[in-house]
């Protein structure tokens, strides 16, 4: 609602602010500029956790233990039928780590390197549902193409609207606008991503090792909102759950 509100001003600031009063301008100068440090302030609060898992995963890597996973258990999880039924043709490495800043399951689609936490294997130590897990991850791998075009339309848009803005509202303003239409979208995106790759390794681990994890999950929550990187939980049970009757569902 906020970014929504803050790309409406930015246009209502560019495109009518000489015509006002004023008395109009100041008052209305006053209110974007709130808003604006208003929205500055939760996006940093929303996307802090995701960037520093990011940052922090790659810079700390060699000061947390990170242990690959073993053919014994590659084997144990499927891990490797998952990636052949996937089609997947890369190399894929799996890893585990006690790195503090790693809070859940990451796959890095650069490297094509999954990372899951220590704690993750204490928390879920049922095959089905850890096998559910590092089906997810390698849908990310599998689904990286899709993410990226998405990612590219989407700044390509947002450039050009932005650019459009700048035709007629000051600099400041229309990056301003694109910056809140920029969040704005990605929050779609990721969790479209989110939700692909869910369905990607649902229908090769089954549903059921995932709705147990979501559930699970969903109980120690304090909230089920989502975030501005992933959808609800209830929202994501709701999805996979349609899969439990999928005619081609395999399962491993």
């Amino acid at each position: 609602m906020l970014l929504s509100l803050l790309a409406a001003l930015s246009i209502v600031m560019g495109l009518f602010l000489l015509s006002m009063p004023i008395w109009l301008r100041i008052e209305f100068a006053y209110l974007y500029a709130g808003t604006a440090s208003v929205v500055s302030f939760f996006m940093y609060g929303a996307f802090k956790g995701a960037f520093k898992s990011v940052i922090f995963s790659a810079l700390l890597r060699r000061k947390y233990k990170v242990k690959e996973f073993t053919p014994e258990q590659y084997v144990t999880f499927g891990v490797t039928q998952i990636i052949n039924m996937m089609h997947i043709k890369k190399k894929v490495r799996v890893f585990l780590t006690e790195n503090p800043w790693i809070n859940g399951p990451f796959t890095n689609g650069f490297t094509n390197s999954i990372y899951i936490p220590s704690s993750w294997m204490k928390k879920f130590p049922a095959v089905q549902e850890m096998g559910a897990v590092l089906g997810h991850e390698l849908g990310h791998i599998k689904t990286r193409g899709r993410f990226l075009t998405e990612l590219i339309v989407m700044t390509g848009i947002v450039e050009c609207l932005t650019l459009l803005l700048g035709l007629f509202a000051i600099r400041l303003v229309a990056e301003i606008f694109g910056l809140s239409l920029f969040f704005l979208l990605l929050t779609n995106i990721l969790w479209r991503n989110e939700r692909r790759a869910d369905l990607e390794g649902a229908k090769i681990t089954s549903p059921e090792g995932l709705i147990s994890m979501f559930e699970q999950l969903l109980a120690e929550s304090k909230g089920d909102d989502g975030t501005e990187t992933h959808p609800p939980l209830r929202d994501r049970i709701m999805r996979v759950s349609k899969l439990l009757d999928y005619d081609g569902m395999t399962g491993i």
